[in-house]
């Protein structure tokens, strides 16, 4: 019987994780499984500043309206940001907490510890 893609990538997902914790020691490791697995889930857009914020209202025919897309986009990165801050150890995490996208995160992230990478 014939594997579908979509089942094996689902699970893959399912069972993908950061399995340490953020440090001085480790960020090349943990930058590595943090992007493979944002890329895995078609995300990294979110980090890396090519899927940017999205207006929360739009325009129709003189009218605000909350824009579908924003939401969309704001839950995602939302989701991003308590994943990087789920892989981090206490202290680092009420550093970083105040953070309000993942790509404002994400900077911060590498502005402090890319220095340690040897």
């Amino acid at each position: 019987m014939a594997t579908n893609p979509s089942n094996t990538k689902s699970s893959l997902i399912l069972n993908a994780s950061i399995t340490f914790k953020l440090s001085r020691k480790n960020f090349r490791a943990w930058k590595r499984q943090v992007t493979t697995l944002l890329a895995s889930i078609e995300v990294m857009g979110h980090i890396d500043g090519t899927r940017p914020i999205q207006t929360e209202t739009i325009n129709n025919n003189g009218v605000s309206a909350p824009n579908p897309a924003y939401t969309k986009w704001f839950t995602l990165d939302q989701l991003i940001i308590n994943l990087l801050l789920s892989s981090m150890t206490e202290a680092d995490n009420i550093s970083f907490a105040s953070y309000e996208t993942a790509r404002t995160l994400w900077v911060a992230i590498e502005s402090q510890f890319s220095c340690y990478v040897s």
